[in-house]
């Protein structure tokens, strides 16, 4: 077998492939709406304040956008929060960890229950409550791998905010025990 032909695919595999690329591509942009819904949601209700109905769809999507990033920076002000607080051992840590929790993580895993419900029931014939509980609880904990409210680590864009939420923290308590933010290697 020559070098040449080692290394060639033939139509039907480089389209599989192609596919099979897009496919990947839509499942993470779904699962990123999913996880990032929340945002959406409040977005969407901030926009709907501001525009009627009669404005222009493109506006519609721009303002959602920019509210949907203010709140995701507002997400990750608050996590600096609450690592700075966590960081120096105050508990005022506990309420705003069960804040972001709630938003950022219950949302979702609501907004996917009934259709893991319908799934599971049409796969399973037994323990079907018991099934669709697994899959929602792991998912929950699919979207909080997402944020890791009580890790020091955030996405490349969020950085900033989240610095200055540790910031904010530090100099409004006087607390004297710094430390650095670390960037993960996501983006978002």
């Amino acid at each position: 077998m020559s070098l040449y032909e080692r290394y060639t695919y033939d139509d039907g595999q480089i389209i599989f492939n192609r596919i099979l690329f897009a496919f990947i591509v839509v499942i993470k942009i779904v699962l990123k709406a999913i996880v990032y819904s929340p945002l959406l949601l409040l977005s969407w209700i901030t926009a709907k304040q501001i525009l009627d109905a009669k404005t222009d769809v493109i506006l519609w999507i721009a303002l959602i956008l920019v509210f949907t990033t203010i709140f995701y920076f507002m997400i990750y002000f608050l996590k600096g929060v609450l690592i700075a607080l966590n960081h120096n051992h105050n508990f005022i840590w506990i309420p705003v960890f069960i804040c972001c929790a709630l938003f950022t993580c219950v949302l979702p895993v609501w907004l996917a229950f009934e259709p893991l419900e319908k799934i599971v029931t049409s796969y399973a014939q037994s323990n079907q409550h018991l099934l669709t509980w697994i899959f929602a609880l792991a998912f929950g904990l699919y979207v909080y791998s997402k944020y890791h409210f009580l890790t020091n680590i955030v996405p490349i864009l969020a950085y900033p905010y989240y610095q200055r939420g540790i910031n904010l923290t530090i100099h409004l308590l006087n607390f004297s025990n710094t430390f650095k933010a670390k960037k993960s290697h996501e983006f978002v």
